[in-house]
């Protein structure tokens, strides 16, 4: 057996601490094992510290600590109801099971997904509130919507709460939107939606740009039959004709 020695050890520790390095410093090999989360900056840490604090707030009930993390034109809905403002944040909260019961609210991190777009961000994530006097588990939800970074902060902006069930390892309840309304969403600043399947509200915007791409797309078809009619028929007349 060969015999391990200290300089051997060292040399094993010298190349741990470069592929380590080499991890950090190379996004790319960093984030290899992480689905649903865009890298490259030190703003992914930032979010999940946004993340974070939204938990802590629920699970200590700091009202204040909680309202502090929405923009000032914030918008959420919830079950299909539109809140806008801080003090919707405010109202809506405190009269919210973690404000009326002792719970701590936990999250299954790996479904996580963040996608930044300038000084934009889409976030989903999930809770699972557990009453801290049974410890049964009361609720299963997601957080999902546009952040905004702004004065050096990112705070919650247009954001969609939902049911999580039932429970599932893979399913996301409200997925990323597409890369056109990431860039729609953004030029205009407005809220970014989901799937149409799934999201339970799509906003006003996103209903039109998709129903007149439908009736673009109906048109055309249209038109392409009727030339292609057109076509056969003049075909046949000058066969006719020709005998």
């Amino acid at each position: 057996m060969e015999e391990i020695t200290r300089r051997a050890l060292l040399r094993k520790g010298a190349a741990g601490a470069a592929i380590g390095a080499a991890a950090l410093a190379t996004p790319g090999f960093a984030k290899a094992s992480v689905p649903g989360i865009s890298h490259g900056s030190e703003q992914i840490g930032e979010i999940y510290e946004l993340q974070a604090a939204f938990h802590r707030a629920k699970s200590h009930q700091d009202i204040e600590l909680m309202v502090s993390l929405w923009a000032e034109d914030c918008t959420f809905t919830n079950n299909g109801t539109l809140f806008s403002g801080k003090d919707a944040v405010r109202t809506f909260f405190l009269g919210s099971g973690s404000w009326t019961h002792q719970r701590i609210s936990f999250v299954p991190s790996f479904k996580d997904q963040i996608q930044v777009s300038g000084d934009t961000a889409f976030l989903y994530f999930e809770c699972r509130d557990v009453d801290l006097a049974s410890g049964a588990v009361v609720t299963h939800l997601f957080n999902a919507g546009t952040i905004r970074h702004v004065g050096g902060n990112w705070l919650y902006w247009r954001m969609h709460f939902g049911s999580a069930a039932p429970l599932s390892v893979d399913a996301i309840y409200y997925p990323q939107p597409a890369q056109w309304e990431r860039a729609v969403g953004s030029l205009l600043r407005l809220p970014v939606a989901g799937s149409s399947v799934i999201v339970q509200v799509t906003p006003w915007y996103f209903v039109v740009l998709r129903t007149a791409s439908a009736r673009v797309a109906l048109l055309m078809t249209r038109f392409l039959l009727l030339s292609m009619l057109e076509t056969f028929c003049r075909f046949r007349m000058s066969k006719l004709a020709a005998s």
